[in-house]
């Protein structure tokens, strides 16, 4: 048990238009019963202004989204990585007001970090069958989730998507991680979450189901854009494979250094507001010379292309980390991030 950076890496890819479904009145993309993509992802929210306080506002930002979605194509080309479309989150339901999950698999694909709704971010499931450190993180850790781009070139870098700092339980009414087993009857995973985030993630579903963080296959593995692996599967998931699903700290409720209120940390999501974001932009740049003054030793290897890298740290360290990255995404003014801390998913 320690406390950790960790550069997770998953898919950078769009979904392509062929993925898509044209209706009358608009475009939908389906809920996902595939591979892990990346959607540029368009939803009221609220974001930090002057550092001070929060904003309502609409925020552009990109991000993982399993369920329907609404496209909208970008019509202005800009020039690098930049998105093709826009994806408006929702949720189908049917006429009892139960989610419709998916109309050729009844277990979808999962969310994994969760990012939406008012109860903070959540982390539950990816990668944490191969990786079990991943089970193992310490309040203060942060999760860098991105995806390597022009991998092993020389303008290699890793496009960050979301800023996930593991939260701590001081305030007693806020676990901030929960152990939990993929065939148990889930009842303390539905007291840690809110009921929104365990019915869009389909834990019930999950036995049995190809979509299962117990299974795989090899197609998979090694383009490592699923969340699992071979060995996980060969292990018995039929007997209950552990996780831990972590509650984010959050604005609200955030991680404190050395007992300093002032000192906070919590988790967002790198974001553009209003016009600033509708026509689409890259994502966040990180190098594996980021962090090199803080740290000493390289924290993103732009030499990946899959899995997880772990650097141990203090928590001082951590929160340096943290404040070297809210520098790169504002100070840049090539990128000028905002911070997004609430992101609404209807």
């Amino acid at each position: 048990m320690s406390i950790k950076i960790v550069q997770f890496l998953h898919s950078g890819q769009e979904y392509k238009r062929s993925e898509f479904i044209k209706t009358r009145e608009k475009t939908i993309k389906p809920w996902n019963t595939g591979d892990h993509k990346r959607k540029f992802l368009h939803a009221k929210g609220a974001y930090i202004k002057g550092g001070k306080e929060t904003k309502e506002n609409d925020i552009y930002f990109w991000g993982e989204w399993e369920p329907d979605s609404e496209v909208t194509k970008i019509q202005t080309k800009v020039k690098g990585h930049c998105p093709q479309y826009i994806h408006k989150p929702f949720l189908r339901l049917n006429e009892s007001e139960q989610h419709i999950k998916g109309d050729k698999n009844s277990t979808p694909t999962n969310t994994d970090p969760f990012v939406f709704g008012d109860k903070g971010f959540f982390y539950s499931c990816c990668m944490q069958s191969r990786y079990k450190k991943l089970q193992q993180l310490e309040p203060g850790s942060i999760i860098l989730f991105g995806s390597n781009i022009n991998h092993n070139k020389d303008n290699a870098y890793f496009a960050l998507d979301t800023v996930f700092v593991v939260g701590d339980d001081k305030n007693k009414k806020n676990q901030y991680k929960l152990k939990y087993k993929i065939n148990s009857d889930l009842k303390d995973l539905h007291d840690f979450a809110p009921d929104y985030y365990c019915d869009i993630m389909n834990f019930k579903g999950w036995k049995d189901s190809l979509n299962s963080p117990c299974n795989s296959n090899e197609k998979n593995d090694r383009k490592g854009s699923d969340c699992t692996s071979i060995k996980s599967k060969s292990e018995g998931c039929e007997n209950g494979s552990d996780f831990t699903c972590y509650r984010g700290a959050s604005y609200d409720n955030p991680i404190t250094c050395e007992n300093d209120s002032t000192k906070k940390m919590y988790s967002f999501v790198p974001c553009k507001i209003g016009s600033k974001g509708e026509n689409g932009f890259e994502r966040v740049k990180l190098t594996m010379d980021s962090f090199q003054k803080i740290r000493g030793k390289e924290i993103i290897s732009n030499n990946l292309n899959q899995g997880v890298k772990y650097t141990e740290v203090t928590l001082k360290e951590s929160f340096a980390i943290w404040n070297k990255l809210r520098e790169i995404i504002h100070e840049d003014k090539e990128q000028g991030f905002k911070e997004a801390v609430r992101l609404d998913y209807k």
